[in-house]
């Protein structure tokens, strides 16, 4: 089970510590194939004072559209940042995700079709640009 995703977060710094933000995204899970658009709330909290390791959470809800399925979205682990530039750097994660999805619709041989949600836990590991 593998997916790909494309999410786009706006942070805003409260104090050395502490940013909150939002962002939306596309999902595309595979085995079996789904698709979400989450749209979510972000924190990313910093403990240390060198700014450069971070604690995140997003907390958020996928939308209900043709192509996708609704439900919840959570995604919190750790994260690293490296800062080439005062408004330019990479960011590396790696955290534990949570989706579900509702209103899947399966159709069986005998013709009759289904409803059901499905919950997925996985490993996310990914990077980023900061601006």
């Amino acid at each position: 089970m593998k997916s790909n995703a494309l999410l786009i977060k706006g942070m805003y710094t409260i104090n050395p510590f502490i940013a909150v933000g939002a962002g939306f995204g596309a999902d595309a899970l595979e085995e079996p194939h789904y698709s979400t658009f989450p749209l979510f709330a972000s924190i990313h909290i910093t403990p240390f004072e060198h700014k450069k390791l971070f604690l995140y959470n997003d907390l958020g809800y996928s939308l209900d559209t043709k192509i996708s399925y609704p439900g919840l979205h959570e995604e919190l682990g750790v994260g690293y940042k490296l800062m080439f530039r005062k408004h330019f750097g990479l960011s590396f994660h790696l955290g534990y995700s949570l989706k579900q999805m509702q209103n899947i619709i399966i159709e069986y041989d005998n013709g009759m079709k289904g409803t059901f949600y499905t919950t997925r836990h996985s490993l996310s590991a990914g990077f980023g640009f900061v601006f």
